[in-house]
Formats: C-alpha cells, sequence, structure tokens
C-alpha cells in the first residue's frame, strides 16, 4: 500500500511527512495487516435507464447523478466489500491509548479498502468507476437495497444501522456499469460532484 494516499487521507496534499509520523505509519499498516481480513461478493444485473432512475434486480433507484454515471450501460455490477470486524476493533484500541494513531489508522484503512476495491474492479471488462450511495444525490439509503441483493449479512458479515451506515465501518457499497466500448479512466475524484472535499486528490 502506497504511503501516498495514506498521507493523503491525512490531509497532507503533497506535503511531506517527517520521520516520526512516517514510522508511525508503518507501525499502524503493520498492526493493521494482521487484523484485517478483506472480503468482498458482486453480482451482475441488467440495468434501464429512464430520465433520472435506474432500474436494476427489481429495485428503482432514484437518482439523477447515478443515471448519468451509467449512462450507456447495459448491465450493472454491485459490488459490497469490507475490510472485516479486525480493522474497527484496532481502530477502537488506538483511541483508547493513542489517538495520533488512531487517526493514521483511519487513514490506513480508507487507503486499504480503496486499494482492495479496485483489485476487485480490474477484473471486470469495460467498467466504470465505482458509485457509491452517497455520491452526488445517490441517496445513502440505498446501501439497504445493495445489502439485501447481495445477501451481504449472511456472506460476509456487513450490515447497516439505522443511519444507513455500514457495519463494520471500513467497508463500501457501488454500483459500476459495464459499457461496452472502452474503459473509463475517470476514478473517484475525477467523477465525484463534490468541489470541497479535503481528501480529494490533486490533478495534474
Amino acid at each position: 500500500m502506497e504511503n501516498a494516499e495514506i498521507l493523503r487521507y491525512l490531509g497532507y496534499r503533497g506535503r511531506p511527512a517527517d520521520a516520526a509520523v512516517l514510522e508511525k505509519i508503518e507501525e499502524v499498516k503493520h498492526a493493521l495487516e494482521r487484523v484485517i481480513a478483506p472480503a468482498h461478493i458482486a453480482g451482475t444485473w441488467d440495468v434501464q435507464i429512464e430520465e433520472d432512475t435506474v432500474f436494476l434486480a427489481g429495485r428503482t433507484f432514484q437518482s439523477h447523478a447515478l443515471a448519468r454515471h451509467l449512462c450507456g450501460c447495459k448491465q450493472a455490477v454491485l459490488l459490497a466489500a469490507t475490510l472485516g470486524t479486525g480493522a474497527d476493533t484496532c481502530i477502537r484500541q488506538y483511541t483508547a491509548s493513542a489517538m495520533e494513531k488512531a487517526v493514521i489508522a483511519q487513514a490506513v484503512c480508507a487507503a486499504r479498502i480503496e486499494q482492495y476495491c479496485d483489485s476487485v474492479t480490474s477484473e471486470l471488462s469495460y467498467p466504470t468507476p465505482r458509485f457509491s450511495p452517497g455520491y452526488g444525490d445517490f441517496s445513502l439509503q440505498y446501501q439497504r437495497d445493495i445489502l439485501q441483493l447481495l445477501d451481504c449479512a449472511k456472506r460476509i458479515g456487513l450490515t447497516m444501522n439505522d443511519a444507513y451506515m455500514l457495519l463494520p465501518s471500513k467497508s463500501v457499497t457501488a454500483l459500476i456499469g459495464l459499457r461496452g466500448g472502452a474503459r473509463s479512466d475517470r476514478r473517484g475524484c475525477a467523477q465525484c460532484a463534490k468541489k470541497d472535499c479535503q481528501y480529494a486528490r490533486k490533478e495534474g
């Protein structure tokens, strides 16, 4: 896992970190790699788009941003991925004893789940970038549909709370369109409408 991504989540935005911070990052990375258990489920369904509505697997997803993202796609992949409960346990332990390391652990996990999802997506043919509930007007409430369609609770122990937040917390759900033509190179920050995100990658 590249430290550049971890430092981005820590807010360094291209600035160098001192030796003490880099040493703590390595310590936290080693601790987390001993306890995380990455797992995912993916399923492919036909998709139909009508204006601001996406129809998939008998469900209706109302979102202009998602409909635009999947424009031209005949199928879409639902993806759910998690680092498991060990990541949350490790972060809680650091929070109780070493807050700076807890912050670093949050960043390491954010980078690690993104890396894991990228590796899963790379196996697909002509995928769009991932598009997750919470992006644009794609409501977090659609986490429930994705979890139910993929049977996540039973298969990888992934659930959510009443606020639609995933449990374990270091988890991701997303839709990925499948195009019949060239692969899209737009990822993450390039396709997100949020302009004031503190974690945004710098372009160029």
